[in-house]
């Protein structure tokens, strides 16, 4: 009896060793593949948050540096020191002829076994003090953006 313990106990720790590196390589797509979701999900909403605060900057006010501030703030809150090159890759972009701001980032980078992941995203608000009506060339208010 005690014979038949002692093998059945190697078999275990062999079958163990086994699949140890198919668990492992699982537990490895499951935390890049979720680090690959938070850090979307964390650049969508800094790009979308900081053209929003540039879009709502009032007149006399820098635009593309509060909203370049706020997604940065965003970028560094959720991903620490990993948000450098995110922060590096932001850019932010007045749009006169529709009113308005545009943002955009993308980054590249390499997941070991994995290969080339990417995060990106883009977004476009109207400036808040936009008024719609006026003549195209006219004097009305509507004509100009806030922060002219």
């Amino acid at each position: 009896m005690k014979r038949c313990w002692r093998e059945e106990q190697g078999q275990t720790i062999i079958e163990f060793i086994l699949t140890l590196p198919l668990l492992l390589l699982v537990v490895y797509i499951i935390a890049i593949a979720g680090w690959h979701w938070w850090t979307q999900v964390t650049v969508s909403t800094a790009v979308h948050d900081g053209v929003v605060r540039a879009a709502r900057t009032p007149p006399g006010g820098y635009p593309l540096v509060e909203g370049r501030h706020e997604a940065i703030g965003i970028l560094e809150a959720a991903l620490g020191r990993s948000a450098e090159p995110y922060c590096e890759n932001l850019r932010l972009h007045l749009v006169p002829q529709r009113r308005g701001v545009y943002g955009e980032l993308e980054y590249s980078h390499t997941a070991f076994l994995l290969g080339r992941m990417t995060e990106k995203a883009s977004s476009f608000q109207r400036a808040e003090q936009f008024y719609g009506g006026g003549p195209i060339g006219g004097t009305w208010e509507g004509e100009h953006m806030p922060w002219e």
